[in-house]
C-alpha cells in the first residue's frame, strides 16, 4: 500500500493563552509522512552519525558540482559501481524530500558545511540501501509499479500538478525522478515490515504495548468551561449524558468545543496528557467511563468533565505498527543482522571505499581538516 501522504501532517499542540480548546486530531485515522520516523526515514539519527567521523572535516563547494566533475566510480565491490554522478543525482533528491517535509538534508557536526552534511546523510542512505537490496533479493520482496504510481499521484494531489512541477523544475529533476525516490523507499518499506514480522517476537510487542498503553487507548473527553464554582455546581448538578451537549452549547466559555457538545474530540490518552491541564486530565481520567465529574478548577476556570469513551485499541490492531516501531529504533544493525558474512564484508568495503573517495572530494580554500 502506498503511504498516506508525502507531507508531514503532525504539529505539536500548544496551550493557547485565550482558550482551553487546542486543535483536534482523532488518533484513529493518523496520516504517514513520507519521510516520517514511523515508515520512510531511511536512516534513525544514530545510522547517519555512524559515518560523521569519517567526513565531518570535509568540506565541499557544492556536492551536485564537486562530485558531477568526475565520473569515475565512487566505489566497486564485486562489479558494482557507484558513480560520483550518482551520488550527486541522491543529494539532489534527498533535498528535494527534505525540502517536501520541511527538514534540512542532514544535521551538520562541527566543522562541517550544510551541503556536507547534506552529502554525507546521502551517502549513510546509499549504504544502507545496499542493506535493503540485499534482503528484499534474498526474500523475494519487490514493490508494485500500481504503488508507485499511486503514491507519486498522491503527491501530485497533495502539492498540486502545477506546483509539483514548478517544485521539481527548481531542484532540477523530473517526474521520473520522484518516480525513482518513491520507488526505492516503497522498497524500504516493504522490506521493514518483513522484518518486523521476522524479527520482533510476540514477547516485545506485548511489552511495548503494555508500557505504551496510553499511546494505544482511544479517548474522548466533553467539558462545559464557567467562570465561576457556583456556576459549574449549577451545571453538574443538571448535567446528564443526554443533555450534557445542549448545556456545553448554552453555557461553555471554551468556543473551540461548545459548539461541538462540549467534545475535545478522539484523541489517545498520551495525546490529552501531553496536550492539556493536568488538573483536568486527572478528574477527566478519574471517571468512569459515562460519568460526569464534580466542578474542577484550571487556569482557564471552572469545568464540568463529561468522560464519553475510553477505549484501549485491541493488541492485533497495533501490532504490526510495534514491530515496525521497535525495527525503527535501529534499521540498520535488524538489517545487518540478517546478512552472510560476505555480504557484510561487501558492504563494508563499500563504505570504506566510499568514505575515502568523498574525504578526497576537494575542500573549500583555505579550510583545514584537522
Amino acid at each position: 500500500m502506498p503511504p498516506a501522504s508525502w507531507l508531514a501532517v503532525c504539529s505539536r499542540r500548544a496551550n493557547p493563552p485565550a482558550t482551553f480548546s487546542r486543535a483536534r486530531a482523532s488518533s484513529r485515522a493518523g496520516a504517514s509522512s513520507f519521510l516520517s520516523t514511523s515508515s520512510w526515514a531511511y536512516i534513525s539519527p544514530s545510522a547517519e552519525s555512524a559515518t560523521s567521523a569519517g567526513t565531518a572535516a570535509v568540506t565541499w563547494k557544492s556536492p551536485s558540482r564537486a562530485v558531477r566533475r568526475n565520473e569515475a566510480p565512487a566505489a566497486e565491490v564485486d562489479g558494482d559501481q557507484t558513480t560520483d554522478a550518482q551520488l550527486a543525482h541522491d543529494v539532489e533528491l534527498f533535498t528535494f524530500l527534505s525540502a517536501l517535509n520541511q527538514s534540512t538534508c542532514g544535521t551538520p557536526v562541527e566543522g562541517e558545511t550544510q551541503d556536507a552534511a547534506c552529502a554525507r546523510f546521502t551517502l549513510t542512505n546509499v549504504i544502507q540501501e545496499d542493506l535493503v537490496k540485499h534482503y528484499a533479493a534474498a526474500n523475494d520482496l519487490a514493490v508494485d509499479e500500481a504503488d508507485v504510481q499511486a503514491t507519486v499521484s498522491q503527491l501530485e494531489t497533495s502539492l498540486g500538478a502545477e506546483e509539483l512541477a514548478k517544485q521539481l523544475k527548481d531542484a532540477g529533476l523530473t517526474r521520473a525522478d520522484v518516480e525513482e525516490l518513491a520507488r526505492r523507499l516503497l522498497l524500504f518499506g516493504r522490506v521493514q515490515t518483513a522484518l518486523a514480522k521476522d524479527t520482533v517476537t510476540d514477547e516485545q510487542v506485548q511489552a511495548a504495548y503494555d508500557e505504551r498503553i496510553a499511546e494505544f487507548t482511544d479517548v474522548e473527553i466533553a467539558h462545559i468551561l464557567v467562570p465561576t464554582e457556583a456556576e459549574a455546581k449549577k451545571i453538574a448538578e443538571e448535567a446528564t449524558p443526554k443533555n450534557f451537549a445542549s448545556l456545553a452549547a448554552d453555557y461553555s466559555q471554551d468556543p473551540g468545543s461548545a459548539q461541538n457538545g462540549g467534545s475535545l474530540g478522539v484523541q489517545s490518552e498520551a495525546t490529552y496528557v501531553q496536550g492539556y491541564d493536568a488538573a483536568f486530565m486527572d478528574a477527566a481520567l478519574a471517571l468512569d467511563v459515562g460519568r460526569i465529574s464534580e466542578p474542577v478548577q484550571t487556569q482557564f476556570g471552572w469545568h464540568v468533565i463529561y468522560l464519553k469513551e475510553r477505549t484501549p485499541r485491541p493488541l492485533a490492531d497495533v501490532a504490526d505498527q510495534i514491530r515496525q516501531e521497535v525495527v525503527m529504533q535501529n534499521p540498520t544493525l535488524t538489517l545487518w543482522e540478517q546478512l552472510t558474512p560476505e555480504q557484510r564484508a561487501r558492504i563494508i568495503a563499500i563504505l570504506v571505499q566510499m568514505l575515502l573517495h568523498l574525504v578526497n572530494q576537494p575542500m573549500e580554500a583555505g579550510h583545514d581538516p584537522g
